[in-house]
């Protein structure tokens, strides 16, 4: 038998782990042909039982009448006795653990109605899927006495309903301009996610609904507060005795009703606590 010297020792490990790798690599390729189908079938089965959960009553297959909108955006148009009842969109966007696609219900003026977050994401149990996940809670009791979950209804999540209602604007939504409540804490990648999924779904849907000659109403904006803008004075007593001003400027804007005044130049010696003039005089203080 020819001795193996060290400097063949090399040669041989790299053809053995050549070997390995081409084995290894084959047996996944032929795994991932064989499944491919099993898995397009699952995702479509998906898709179309949360359609059924997300739209109205309809007729027809959405998905043999879907089209495809900007930002690789996939509409289904939902039909019933040949006219629409409603749209779904699909979307997908960059979360923590990688791509987060979900599918957006909407009414026929374009405002949205559910969002449901499909399957298959990679996002954080217990901090990220409290954004993306439907999940039904059941107590001890409900175990014990066998109580089973109607999987035919949405179970309620805050994040994600937080969007029923509502209309894009101008102003693309971010963790600051967001529907309230739609931003978990702790978990703003996969908040940011979602909510990048639905602007994406709800404009490529207002932009065709409006290439089909349809009125889509405008969302809806608070009103400026009244007098925004305008200048306010008030007067504290001093330790003066005499009266001092400070000046203080209305908000103005569509959130001017949350918003504080701006002071504009306070006068010296203001008491924090203002205290009348007259008053001072007779308490003696």
């Amino acid at each position: 038998m020819k001795d193996m010297t060290k400097a063949s020792n090399p040669i041989y490990l790299a053809f053995f782990l050549l070997v390995v790798c081409g084995v290894s690599t084959l047996v996944m390729a032929f795994t991932a042909v064989k499944t491919k189908d099993t898995i397009l079938a699952a995702q479509a089965q998906e898709t179309a039982d949360s359609l059924k959960m997300i739209l109205p009553e309809f007729d027809n297959n959405p998905a043999q009448e879907k089209v495809e909108l900007k930002n690789g955006v996939i509409l289904y148009i939902a039909k019933k006795g040949g006219d629409v009842v409603g749209y779904a969109a699909e979307a997908k966007a960059k979360g923590f653990g990688g791509d987060v696609t979900g599918l957006v219900s909407f009414e026929t003026d374009g405002a949205i109605r559910t969002v449901v977050v499909k399957s298959g994401h990679s996002e954080t149990p217990g901090i990220g899927t409290k954004v993306t996940d439907r999940t039904a809670k059941r107590t001890i009791s409900d175990v014990l006495n066998g109580r089973k979950t109607d999987s035919s209804k949405l179970v309620p999540n805050d994040a994600l309903d937080a969007y029923k209602g509502q209309r894009p604007g101008n102003e693309k939504w971010t963790k600051d301009k967001a529907p309230d409540k739609a931003f978990v804490t702790g978990a703003t990648y996969s908040s940011t996610a979602v909510c990048d999924l639905v602007w994406d779904a709800a404009t490529a849907v207002r932009d065709y609904l409006a290439e089909q000659g349809l009125t889509v109403p405008e969302p809806e904006t608070a009103a400026p507060a009244e007098n925004a803008g305008s200048m306010a004075t008030i007067t504290f007593g001093t330790t003066a005795g005499d009266g001092a001003s400070v000046q203080f400027v209305l908000p103005a804007g569509n959130d001017a009703g949350n918003a504080p005044m701006t002071k504009v130049e306070p006068t010296e010696n203001v008491r924090p606590f203002a205290v009348p003039a007259a008053q001072q005089s007779q308490d003696g203080k």
